[in-house]
């Protein structure tokens, strides 16, 4: 499995080797290359896991945001199932200045799998609307958080 990952965790001397060591994807998000992409479908054709956090970071509030548009166009490209999943807490044990705050409870909700047909066109094309697969994928992550938010009430 490899993850896409910022460019700056290249950048921290005892991150940079681990982020090589486990395949992290670099990408740069201030820039207009599509390399990352291009990397991220390779890898995805050789039936390789990809990982990715579609809104591009965590919100230490924990409120999901809009995804990035690469997203839906990784997704298109790929035409393999999107497995959703929610993660609970991310925010608060690592907050956006790199500390870490051990001991931090996370939870990791996994929705059932998004089929390439789901990204399909009614006509059977390939959707070329990629801000709208983003959408699905954040769409089907905020039901997760929301089922998940409901079986807590009823405990």
């Amino acid at each position: 499995m490899s993850f896409m990952g910022k460019k700056e965790l290249f950048e921290v001397p005892g991150v940079r080797i681990w982020a090589r060591l486990v395949g992290i994807i670099r990408t740069d998000r201030d820039a207009k290359s599509i390399s990352a992409l291009r990397e991220a479908i390779r890898q995805a054709k050789k039936g390789r896991v990809i990982g990715i956090f579609p809104e591009g970071s965590r919100a230490e509030d924990g409120r999901l945001r809009e995804a990035k548009r690469g997203v839906g166009f990784l997704i298109a490209m790929c035409g393999v199932p999107v497995v959703p999943i929610y993660i609970e807490g991310s925010g608060y044990a690592m907050k956006k200045d790199g500390k870490i705050c051990r001991g931090a409870p996370l939870g990791v909700f996994v929705g059932r799998p998004m089929m390439p047909e789901e990204f399909v066109s009614p006509s059977g094309e390939k959707r070329t609307d990629y801000e709208g697969i983003s959408n699905m994928v954040m769409e089907r992550i905020a039901e997760i958080k929301e089922k998940k938010d409901e079986l807590s009430r009823a405990d």
